[in-house]
């Protein structure tokens, strides 16, 4: 049997893997509002070997200084860590897949991207899986295709139709109805779809529907969870600390991964530890913070290339995520033309 390694990741970006071990996939999960941790039976840890690596730097238990402005060079970044650890515990030419969720849709493909360009032997990358992910701008995967969603599920939201008519003029007034009319089909007109401009200042978020909306759905349900859109008051506790805006945190709480016994137990230096920190991204000439200078992996190729290289790539989206929802995720695929040309077992289609 060929060995394998799967590496988890979690989004932000500045967010820990260790939410993903301790509340989704790992070999015991212990959920939000829950007294005690349990054993997992739906745990991947039953089909292969699974990693969760904290990152970037600045992150988690992670060492260092964060130094990177963009993906590229936190792919370099972590293909220098697995090399190392691939050295260190000698998993020379395990197989190796990425997964990851919610911004690990930019960290997965940029990760695997710098795989491909190391093209190393004992580093063989063999697919990725992304659930819930963002891969383009936040016009194309939130504010075009909002005003659907919120049509699809008011049965859930109970926003009146007055609202929801005002969204839709917004809609027709910001050319998104426009769009979701021309390029949401099968196929898609040939070339590559124009970006709309993205919701600043600048036009005083005239067209930022994302925000109208949300704000108006805390309005009637205080409790609302933007990636879980069925869930009403009381908020869960979660021992992995707050995390949202209303999150619950009970007086005299703790931080699972910040208890002195817990970094003892794990052989972790002491750390201050949080689920979610900000500033990963960094100016190393004057250390200020900086956003993410990367274009989404589904505008600049790099999803384009490890689809092809891979043949192996697994796009899952929640319909409860409000945040990234599944018309968003395929929006944004359909700038994604992959040629399977180059595998012999795909009878030289293209998609």
């Amino acid at each position: 049997m060929q060995l394998t390694c799967n590496v988890g990741f979690n989004g932000g970006p500045g967010c820990s893997s260790l939410s993903g071990l301790l509340t989704e996939n790992g070999p015991f999960t212990w959920e939000a509002g829950t007294l005690a941790p349990v054993q997992n039976p739906y745990t991947w840890v039953n089909l292969t070997n699974m990693m969760w690596v904290e990152q970037p730097i600045g992150v988690g238990f992670t060492q260092g200084t964060p130094d990177i402005t963009n993906e590229v060079e936190l792919g370099k970044q972590f293909v220098g860590f697995y090399k190392q650890f691939v050295e260190t515990f000698g998993v020379q030419g395990w197989d190796l897949y990425l997964t990851g969720e919610s911004y690990g849709g930019y960290y997965v493909p940029y990760i695997a991207d710098a795989f491909i360009t190391a093209d190393d032997p004992d580093m063989p990358l063999k697919g990725i899986n992304i659930n819930d992910p963002i891969i383009a701008d936040d016009t194309t995967q939130q504010e075009v295709v909002i005003a659907p969603y919120l049509e699809y599920w008011n049965n859930l939201l109970y926003l009146n139709q007055s609202f929801l008519d005002r969204i839709w003029e917004r809609n027709d007034e910001c050319g998104y109805t426009e769009h979701m009319e021309k390029y949401f089909k099968f196929p898609p007109p040939q070339g590559p779809i124009p970006t709309l401009p993205e919701q600043t200042a600048a036009n005083n978020y005239s067209c930022d529907q994302f925000s109208s909306a949300y704000a108006a759905i805390l309005e009637i349900n205080p409790c609302f969870n933007i990636y879980h859109i069925t869930e009403t008051c009381p908020h869960p506790y979660s021992v992995l600390g707050e995390v949202n805006s209303g999150d619950y945190v009970p007086p005299g709480a703790q931080i699972y991964f910040n208890r002195t016994d817990v970094q003892k137990a794990i052989n972790a230096p002491p750390t201050d530890w949080n689920q979610c920190v900000d500033g990963v991204f960094r100016n190393p000439a004057t250390n200020e913070t900086v956003s993410d200078q990367s274009l989404g992996p589904a505008q600049n190729g790099v999803l384009q290339r490890v689809i092809e290289y891979t043949n192996n790539t697994l796009i899952g989206s929640g319909n409860l995520d409000m945040l990234l929802n599944t018309n968003g995720t395929l929006l944004a695929l359909q700038n994604v033309t992959v040629s399977t040309k180059n595998h012999p077992d795909t009878n030289n289609r293209t998609s």
